[in-house]
């Protein structure tokens, strides 16, 4: 059964519908373009204070590194962690289409992907560490 804001947003064939269909529909909800756009603003934004709190985390992993407190591989840890997260999210929300990739750029970085994950992941054995 279809609902009244069903068929006030899909009847456009009497004039004045669309006035009808405004009254209807909460406010705020009138176009999910409009709220997806909202959304990845607001993630970004938030991704970019992510990144400027992993540099102030740098502050007290530096410090501690000058008294020689072994706390500071935590800090460390931490900050590039957040780092990298909130970068990576702040570039994959920022405004506009993504950026253009040739051919041969795309083979290079899914060929290096997957020639890298095994190289790294057979490190341990490479490197002669004890069974």
């Amino acid at each position: 059964m279809q609902t009244l804001l069903h068929i006030a947003a899909t009847d456009t064939t009497r004039p004045g519908r669309a006035a009808f269909r405004d009254q209807l529909t909460p406010a705020g909800l009138q176009d999910a373009s409009v709220n997806a756009t909202i959304f990845r603003s607001a993630i970004n934004i938030a991704a970019i204070s992510g990144i400027y709190l992993s540099l102030a985390m740098l502050v007290p992993a530096f410090i501690d590194v000058y008294y020689g407190h072994p706390d500071s591989e935590i800090f460390f840890l931490s900050a590039f962690m957040t780092g990298g997260l909130s970068l990576a999210t702040a570039l994959a929300t920022r405004a506009g289409p993504p950026p253009r990739r040739r051919s041969t750029s795309a083979w290079a970085s899914s060929s290096s992907t997957w020639s890298g994950f095994p190289a790294a992941s057979s490190a341990p054995f490479r490197s002669g560490c004890p069974r």
